[in-house]
This record gives C-alpha cells, structure tokens and sequence, in this order.
C-alpha cells in the first residue's frame, strides 16, 4: 500500500466512520484516529451492547491497524 493509499484509508475511517471534518484528520496522527475509533466502538457497545466475552487489545501499531482493519489498497 502506497503512502497515499494508506492516507485515503486512513481518511474513509476518519470522515466516513467517525464524522471528522477535513481538518481535525489534517491536524490527526495515527493514535488519534484508532483511539477515537475505539471510543466509538465502546459508545456502540454501551448503547446497544455487545456479544463479545473478551476485550480487544488496543492497536499501537499501523501493522495492528492494517490487521483490524484489512488490508485494504494492498494488491
């Protein structure tokens, strides 16, 4: 995956599944985008709960991200 491939990406999580503006992602790191996914996940399982026994480890690494994620861009 390209640099820019793996920006786009990172901006479809960013604007698409948490509804940042352009401009809080431009201002974003990697940490701030999967902790604010994960705080929006824990919101879901709190207002509609959840199926899931075990906790997920929190992703620290673009390797961990890309995992959880998919491999989306890669060919």
């Amino acid at each position: 995956m390209s640099h820019a491939e793996f920006l786009e990406w990172l901006w479809k999580i960013a604007g698409g599944w948490l509804n940042w503006r352009p401009n809080e992602f431009e201002f974003a790191n990697m940490a701030d985008i999967t902790t604010a996914y994960e705080g929006q996940l824990e919101k879901l399982e709190i207002l509609h709960g959840s199926n899931k026994k075990d906790k997920k480890k929190p992703i620290s690494t673009a390797e961990e991200f890309i995992a959880a994620f998919g491999n989306k861009g890669k060919k």
